[in-house]
This record gives C-alpha cells, structure tokens and sequence, in this order.
C-alpha cells in the first residue's frame, strides 16, 4: 500500500494527538492532586461502558432487523 499525502497528514494528527493525552495527564495531576487517580479510574469504567454498548448494538440491529422480516 502506497502511503500518500492524506495518510501522511492523518498520521502527524494522530500522533499530535496521543502525545497531548500524555500532556494532559501531567497538567491534571498538577491541578487535582491526588484526586486524579480516581478520575482516570472514572473515565476508565466510563470508557469500558460506552465500549460495551458499541459491542452490543450491532446485536441488537440484528436482532430487530430479522423480527422486521416476519
């Protein structure tokens, strides 16, 4: 696959991005302190949820579209 100038652009983005999350972390430590921890503790469980209703829905658009059919 040859790469060209959007991938290459998507690519620099991409890596922008994750480096600002590492960035991000440092910064909210220093304003919450402690509390920090149970923050990203939060957003992980958050995360894990919102991944779980992705995984689920095509199951349920399955689900509905073969009860449409009877």
């Amino acid at each position: 696959m040859v790469s060209g100038w959007k991938e290459a652009t998507f690519l620099g983005i991409g890596a922008m991005v994750g480096a600002g999350i590492f960035v991000l972390s440092g910064v909210a430590a220093s304003k919450a302190g402690p509390a920090v921890i149970v923050c990203f503790f939060l957003a992980a469980t958050l995360a894990m949820l919102l991944g779980s209703c992705y995984a689920e829905l095509p199951h349920v658009i399955l689900v509905l579209k073969e009860l449409m059919n009877i």
